[in-house]
């Protein structure tokens, strides 16, 4: 069990299945046996929309490769998926997010 607030670290050689333990956690995939809980709901027991709800509402996940849309700017991008999170955009959270993590000079 990982409580809230921890941190881990995934090791394992390339092919040892880190990326499939990490796409079951996060209900990308649905385990074949065994189950998974999120914040106290067993994300393994949820349809497509549930378990896109709950990664929505309580994980974070960076892709390895760039999921942004090309057409849009830094800004642009995080506030559409600021949109589809949460129904509106806030532009001022967003320009102090890209602020906080130091890459205003890339918006």
């Amino acid at each position: 069990a990982l409580h809230a607030g921890a941190h881990a670290l995934l090791l394992g050689p390339s092919g040892s299945g880190k990326t499939t333990f990490i796409n079951i956690v996060t209900g990308l995939l649905t385990p074949s046996h065994g189950s998974i809980s999120i914040a106290g709901e067993l994300m393994s027991a949820l349809p497509a929309s549930g378990r896109d709800a709950l990664r929505r509402r309580t994980i974070g996940l960076v892709f390895q490769t760039l999921r942004l849309i090309p057409a849009l700017s830094i800004t642009q991008n995080l506030l559409l998926a600021q949109r589809l999170a949460t129904g509106a955009g806030d532009a001022g959270a967003v320009r102090a997010m890209i602020e906080r993590v130091g890459l205003g000079h890339r918006a």
